[in-house]
């Protein structure tokens, strides 16, 4: 599952694939299933994308970071998954 900025979900790793993700919430909001939402990452996860002639993400970084004012930014808090099922798995202590 990327991590998106904003987005906050459960994983629950030893679930069957289609139920391993739930309570996922953007800005605190549930994500609803038939709307369409705009991500952004570090690399494409599809062909076509990287074909688009759309900027990478490291130069839209450095735009947005440019137009900061005063040339700081503030912290923000990393979303970290609430993880279920894997208490004692040592890969993931």
């Amino acid at each position: 599952m990327v991590r998106v900025g904003g987005l906050t979900y459960t994983c629950t790793p030893g679930e069957k694939m289609g139920g391993r993700i739930s309570e996922m919430r953007l800005r605190g909001k549930p994500i609803e299933a038939g709307k369409t939402y705009k991500v952004a990452g570090w690399a494409p996860v599809a062909e076509e994308a990287s074909r688009a002639g759309n900027k990478p993400v490291w130069e839209l970084v450095e735009q947005w970071l440019k137009g900061q004012q005063g040339g700081r930014v503030k912290a923000r808090k990393i979303n970290t998954p609430k993880l279920m099922g894997v208490q004692g798995n040592p890969g993931i202590a």
